[in-house]
């Protein structure tokens, strides 16, 4: 190798290098698979949006002691289930207009569990060091005694296609 072609490249790889290692995590953000989808457009109406993948630090819900109160009619369902998806502001408070219901195995659990959002806190999401709305996705579980724990495979929740719903 001529020390032309050698200096050359002792001056271009660590360029590389430096342009790879930062480009990282740009690229697992930028990527397709976190694309917003097309039923997130109503998300995104007012203000930037991200799935939990387009950002640096994801939200997290900081008040866990807040459950649906729900009194089953019929306590021979083994476990109620019901997730909801909405936006968490760059404040760290839900948007009650965007929730929605994914799916749920009762429309009144997902009912109580719709009338719970309001009162949640997050720690907002973060993307290069600036609080951002985010799009997340909670799952609130109870069996019939009032105990929230996670349901068993077969009590999986069917999906809800056309139900969107914000609490009262």
């Amino acid at each position: 190798m001529s020390s032309r072609l050698r200096g050359t490249a002792a001056t271009f790889l660590p360029v590389l290098v430096a342009a790879c290692a930062s480009s990282g995590n740009r690229a697992a953000i930028a990527s397709d698979d976190c694309a917003l989808r097309s039923q997130d457009s109503t998300f995104a109406a007012r203000i930037p949006v991200y799935r939990d993948c387009a950002v640096h630090r994801k939200a997290r819900q900081i008040e866990t002691g807040v459950h649906p109160e729900f009194r089953p009619a019929n306590r021979s369902n083994g476990c109620y289930s019901a997730e909801l998806e909405y936006v968490v502001s760059p404040a760290g408070s839900p948007d009650a207009s965007t929730v929605r219901v994914v799916r749920t195995n009762t429309a009144e659990f997902a009912d109580a569990a719709l009338a719970v959002v309001p009162r949640l806190k997050y720690e907002p999401a973060q993307r290069s060091g600036s609080p951002v709305a985010q799009i997340v996705v909670e799952k609130f579980e109870m069996t019939p005694n009032g105990v929230t724990t996670r349901c068993a495979q077969d009590d999986n929740p069917s999906p809800v296609t056309s139900t969107k719903a914000s609490p009262s």
